[in-house]
This record gives structure tokens, C-alpha cells and sequence, in this order.
């Protein structure tokens, strides 16, 4: 991550890929790929990045963390 970037511009790229309507129009360009500030495509995913398998196994994670530190096992 680009230190010279603030955060405000970092956080528009994450806003800029769930609700661009340019985003929703080519999304052949767009899926799958990293995007830095501010809505730039940088490069497409990697294999491993595109594996069902490890998706899944990433979310089940995330869904497990959230639930511990919902529930008081974690501080967040």
C-alpha cells in the first residue's frame, strides 16, 4: 500500500468497486481485478485468488472471527 496515498482515497476505491455504475457495465474489465486509488485496475487476480475452494475457506474464517469477537471471545 502506498503510504503517500491517505486514507479517505483508499477508502473511495472500495466504494468505487461496490457501486460504480462503470464498474456494473464492463464487468469483464473489472472482475477479478486489484484496484488501487482511485478505481484504477493495477493487475488481474491470481490463480489462487479465483479458487473456489480457498474462497470458501476464507470466508468460513472471516464468519468465524466475526463471530468471536461478536460474542466477547476476541477483542476487537
Amino acid at each position: 500500500m502506498d503510504p503517500g496515498v491517505d486514507a479517505a482515497l483508499r477508502r473511495m476505491t472500495s466504494l468505487f468497486a461496490a457501486t460504480s455504475l462503470e464498474a456494473a457495465a464492463a464487468p469483464e474489465k473489472y472482475r477479478g481485478a486489484f484496484l488501487v486509488p482511485y478505481g484504477k485496475v493495477e493487475a488481474l487476480a491470481t490463480k489462487a485468488s479465483r479458487d473456489p475452494d480457498l474462497a470458501r475457506k476464507l470466508w468460513q474464517t472471516t464468519e468465524n472471527v466475526m463471530q468471536d469477537v461478536l460474542s466477547g471471545k476476541l477483542s476487537s
